[in-house]
């Protein structure tokens, strides 16, 4: 997070339509006193990125 100067970050991982992961990394606030938790929400240039293994159900 050092090298793209990103303060803080909340990431969940969904499997299968359930959550199985959240977490909060590094501080909500510019001044680094208020920590990430998975319910933190970001409401300044928000960006999200998915993924997807491509795998199929048979």
């Amino acid at each position: 997070m050092k090298t793209a100067n990103i303060k803080g970050a909340a990431v969940g991982l969904i499997v299968d339509g359930r959550l199985v992961y959240a977490k909060g990394f590094g501080y909500a606030d510019h001044a680094g006193s208020i920590p990430v938790t998975p319910d933190t929400v970001f409401i300044s240039r928000f960006r999200c990125a998915t993924t997807s293994n491509g795998r199929r159900r048979r």
